[in-house]
């Protein structure tokens, strides 16, 4: 049944809704994406109803049945959930501040927990090894809180205030922290990988031993009294401030996110580029020499004149760049002993083809001017030889002086 359908049905009241659920109960009504702003539910069964990125702010839920409902990332801000049953109901990332609930009401302890949080604050708060997953927490205050050993995975922290808080040991894979106070937080052997840094405040943090492969550091707030292992630390360098005609010769960015970053004329040669995300990046002009791009992200990026002696490149590399590819020929090329994966290609130096070419053009046009200027030399010769040489009155060269002896 179209979703149309099953909003025709809730407007018609409590009464039809509840019938039609009685009578058709393998069917799950999808109400997703639905803006049911300030609507009166009292009294519906929605019992495993698909209520996801619904707009459900400052509606009236009271004493309804939402067991097992999907309300990931609906918007429940200042809805009324006094009697409300949500065992099993999955509210990852819904939205659940200021929303009333009261001892009648029945969550999860994990909900609850999130709830708690969103709407009290957690600020010295000791939350070691506890489960806030793919939780909204925007804007929540858990500055010096504990929350070593958490499961914060996927966990939305968007403008939170976490100063000084301690993250020894956290899971904050793919956790959205932009524009969060992390003034002095410790993130000590913290899993941060694919974290969102943009825009936040990374003062006096502790990142050293953290794992922070494809993290996000553009417009992050570094000063020097932050901790950060030195392979971080240049790539937080390289989004953040001007790399153009760099020496980064041998280093190793593999599993950097370096999205849009300014590397042309940049010596990377020898670097170690390995699934790093290039993507939108400038390298027009850059040094690759020996750099294995096999496994890179490199949608959108410039290559114009980069030198790609000896790169390893993705077999379709022409189709994922913004510029035309024309590889410098200055370094040694490739030479046939060394070997090729099946799956990738081989930016092989084109300066020997270019020589011969040379030579032969070089040839032809030495045989084309040769034969001309002869011509030209010999016209010359007779010349000198017609208008020098002394003539009698008839016109006739005159003969050689007799010998005076």
């Amino acid at each position: 049944m179209a979703k149309e359908e099953h909003i025709a049905l809730l407007e018609q009241g409590a009464e039809t809704w509840n019938e039609w659920r009685k009578e058709n109960p393998n069917i799950i009504p999808d109400l997703s994406g639905v803006n049911l702003y300030g609507k009166n539910f009292s009294d519906y069964n929605l019992d495993r109803v698909n209520l996801s990125k619904s707009n459900l702010s400052n509606a009236c839920l009271k004493n309804i049945e939402l067991t097992n409902a999907n309300l990931q990332g609906a918007n429940l801000l200042g809805a009324k959930l006094q009697k409300v049953h949500l065992q099993g109901a999955n509210l990852d990332y819904a939205i659940l501040k200021q929303i009333q609930i009261d001892s009648a009401s029945i969550l999860d302890p994990k909900a609850y927990k999130v709830w708690e949080i969103v709407n009290r604050g957690a600020a010295n708060s000791n939350l070691n090894g506890i489960d806030l997953s793919h939780s909204t927490l925007f804007q929540v205050d858990l500055s010096n809180a504990d929350l070593s050993d958490a499961n914060l995975r996927g966990t939305n922290l968007t403008g939170a205030n976490l100063k000084g808080a301690y993250l020894c040991q956290t899971n904050l894979e793919s956790a959205n922290l932009s524009n969060a106070n992390l003034d002095s937080a410790y993130f000590s052997h913290a899993n941060l990988s694919r974290v969102n840094f943009s825009g936040a405040n990374l003062k006096g943090a502790y990142l050293k031993d953290a794992e922070l492969q494809f993290a996000n550091f553009k417009t992050a707030k570094l000063d020097r009294h932050s901790m950060i292992d030195r392979k971080w630390q240049l790539v937080w360098e390289i989004v953040n401030q001007p790399a153009e005609e760099r020496e980064l010769i041998g280093l190793d960015l593999s599993n950097a996110d370096l999205q849009g970053a300014n590397l042309k004329k940049a010596n990377l040669c020898n670097s170690n580029l390995k699934n790093a995300d290039l993507r939108g990046a400038n390298l027009s002009e850059a040094d690759l020499t020996n750099v294995d791009l096999t496994n890179t992200k490199l949608q959108g990026v410039y290559l114009e004149s980069a030198n790609l002696t000896k790169a390893r490149v993705p077999a379709d590399l022409p189709h994922l760049t913004r510029t035309t590819i024309i590889p410098k020929v200055s370094s040694p090329r490739v030479t046939a002993s060394e070997p090729l994966e099946s799956n990738t290609a081989t930016i092989v130096s084109v300066e020997e083809p270019m020589q011969t070419e040379e030579k032969t053009s070089s040839a032809k046009t030495k045989v084309n001017w040769i034969i001309p200027l002869g011509l030209l030399i010999s016209i010359a010769i007779s010349c000198y030889f017609l208008f020098t040489l002394p003539q009698n009155d008839d016109g006739d060269s005159l003969p050689p002086p007799e010998n005076l002896n």
